[in-house]
């Protein structure tokens, strides 16, 4: 029950979050770009964003499920230790995760595959909020024409969203990232 109440919170957190972003982002819209940078892709809405965790992982070896499962979710510990310093590997974390849940649900393991699941999702909500975080900290950058923390937001954007290769938000990053690195190298 805490746990469910914590994941309700963070949720509602993530959703008051990403309204600010809409608002600010209309806002930004109304009053203009800052040197010709847009402050979110053309013609964007708080939907365009991708999503971080939405396909579905299968069990890599459905005959050995839970031997597939335990590695899976020793995988994910390592590489959430380390999401704090690559985002991709809290991704990886996730998507490893889904992995055993998935595994641990073809033997009908429903104690770990709720454990796992839980973890899952918890990681899940911490970096959701830390994408919108990261999303809001690029707009006010641009905003304010603070390039190095642009340039920095870009980065830690483009990190958690290696994996979504061909979205235009993520080639709308790699176009601002360019854009802002060459802001910065004008400023020395």
């Amino acid at each position: 029950m805490k746990l469910d109440s914590r994941i309700l919170w963070i949720r509602l957190s993530l959703l008051r979050d990403m309204s600010l972003a809409l608002l600010l982002a209309l806002a930004l819209e109304t009053a203009g770009g800052c040197d010709g940078l847009q402050h979110t892709p053309a013609g964007s809405t708080s939907d365009s964003y991708p999503e971080l965790f939405s396909v579905a992982r299968s069990c890599p070896n459905p005959r050995d499920p839970i031997v597939a499962a335990r590695r899976s979710e020793e995988r994910a510990r390592f590489l959430e230790d380390r999401y704090p310093y690559d985002q991709r590997d809290g991704v990886r974390s996730v998507e490893e995760l889904d992995i055993a849940a998935t595994c641990y649900s073809i033997v009908g393991r429903m104690p770990d595959f709720e454990r796992v699941r839980e973890r899952r999702d918890a990681l899940a909500a911490q970096i959701s909020s830390d994408y919108v975080d990261a999303r809001l900290g690029l707009a006010r950058a641009i905003e304010s024409s603070d390039w190095r923390r642009a340039l920095r937001e870009t980065r830690r954007l483009r990190l958690l969203t290696s994996h979504l290769g061909g979205h235009d938000y993520v080639d709308w990053l790699g176009r601002t990232s360019e854009l802002a690195s060459a802001k910065v190298r004008a400023l020395r």
